[in-house]
């Protein structure tokens, strides 16, 4: 009898892959070799995700969304993609300025540039005549803003190439870092700079740069007495070309005493008055520039007064400088304040916002993981005023009408619950959430963002 066929209860022996033969192979060898070949290796991963993570935030925060499909920022408040958080139904602000504005008879305009980390204020004043207020940002990584997107806006609105006014209101790099160039570009009838002379290393300038240093006159020279000077390259750059400008009168950002104002540009006829407090002569004397906090101290804080309106200007003035020009001032209900040294921490005191009750608040700010501003500290002290940031709204346009009408026009929307949120608690937040992904891609953990 034939016996029956009968179906194998064995599995088929599966193939190896070629990676899994190689393995193998290579394991048989020299087993050590092969050990400490993956283990180099996954020490290679672990420390490149390290660097990303800790050098590269963004960077690390954009990987983990494109793998979690969604939109860097999306998932955090304050993050970059408007109406990310659903519960944020605070008043949306920004996203109707375009083009070029045209100024209307008796308006004025003040346009706070976006040079990400940094500052450079362009003000039309109602008379017509411009004035730039600084005119610098910080160096890439942090910031891609060059020279030519500021002077691409400024002559949009420049037609005769002529600044009547251009001030430094102190030597820090953000600042100052292209104003020379805006000097070298267009004429400048009057220059306020602060009373520091520039003393850099020769060494360090280019042989250009070295032929204008050594071209300024000495009686301009002279006009800085102080024993306090500063030594940057951007600085330096800045006091040989706009000392060296011809047709250009020089005035200092000193006070002889606490009751005079030497720098004060008004027009009678159409009624504006912007008047600066500046440090005293005192006040350099007393005070030593060891430090950035002194050396933002020298910054002046002006008021522009227009029909009724008033907005602050404050270059980066801190808890040094607030209290003295409070002094001066005493109480005054302002509108507007340009608010000091980006948001951060120093500044914009309680006590100093108290005094001028603003209800606006301008910040310019951008990318800077060193700095983090603006200051959730700041911010929190400025709970009750509206608040715009060039970080969430790009170029922001500020107009009042020659009947005192107000009108803010930014490029880009943002809400006020966002533009209240400190980068450093935006930071903080991202830090946490990456901390959390980079448990789940090592240890294959499911931790909710």
């Amino acid at each position: 009898m034939a016996k029956k066929s009968s179906k194998s209860t064995k599995s088929k022996k599966q193939t190896a892959s070629p990676v899994e033969k190689a393995a193998k192979k290579a394991y048989k060898a020299n087993p050590k070799a092969f050990i400490i070949s993956i283990v180099a290796i996954v020490l290679v991963i672990a420390i490149a995700t390290a660097v990303v993570y800790f050098a590269f935030p963004d960077t690390w925060d954009s990987i983990i969304s494109s793998i979690k499909g969604n939109k860097p920022g999306g998932d955090i408040p304050g993050g970059d993609t408007p109406g990310g958080d659903s519960t944020d139904t605070s008043k949306v602000v920004g996203g109707n300025l375009s083009g070029t504005l045209v100024r209307q008879e008796g308006e004025l305009l003040f346009h706070m540039l976006n040079v990400g980390q940094g500052d450079c204020l362009y003000i039309q004043l109602p008379d017509g005549s411009d004035m730039v207020i600084d005119g610098g940002t910080t160096k890439k990584p942090y910031d891609n803003f060059s020279y030519k997107d500021v002077s691409a806006y400024l002559k949009k609105y420049i037609a005769d190439g002529k600044i009547e006014h251009l001030m430094l209101t102190h030597t820090d790099e953000d600042h100052v870092s292209f104003l020379d160039k805006i000097v070298e570009e267009f004429n400048v009838d009057n220059a306020y700079m602060p009373y520091v002379l520039a003393t850099p290393d020769l060494n360090k300038l280019s042989a250009t740069q070295l032929a204008a240093f050594e071209k300024i006159p000495q009686n301009k020279k002279d006009m800085f007495k102080d024993p306090d000077t500063v030594s940057t390259v951007p600085y330096a750059k800045f006091f040989a070309a706009v000392l060296n400008k011809e047709d250009c009168t020089i005035h200092l950002n000193m006070d002889e005493d606490e009751n005079t104002n030497n720098i004060v540009i008004e027009d009678i006829v159409t009624a504006y008055e912007m008047k600066f407090y500046c440090p005293t002569k005192s006040d350099y004397a007393k005070r030593k520039l060891s430090g950035p906090e002194e050396l933002n101290a020298v910054s002046p804080i002006g008021i522009l007064s227009y029909q009724n309106r008033k907005i602050m200007f404050t270059g980066d003035s801190n808890e040094i400088n607030e209290p003295r020009v409070v002094k001066r001032t005493g109480k005054i209900d302002c509108d507007v304040l340009k608010v000091g040294h980006h948001g951060s921490e120093t500044s914009s005191t309680q006590s100093f916002l108290d005094a001028y009750s603003f209800e606006y608040a301008m910040i310019s700010c951008g990318l800077h993981k060193g700095h983090k501003h603006p200051r959730q500290d700041a911010l929190d002290r400025m709970a009750n005023i509206e608040v715009y940031r060039t970080d969430k709204n790009g170029t922001i346009v500020l107009s009042v009408d020659k009947r005192g009408k107000m009108e803010f026009k930014s490029e880009t929307t943002s809400t006020q619950k966002q533009n209240h949120i400190g980068y450093d608690t935006v930071l903080k937040q991202q830090s946490e959430i990456a901390k959390q992904n980079l448990a789940c891609l090592f240890f294959n953990t499911r931790i909710a963002a």
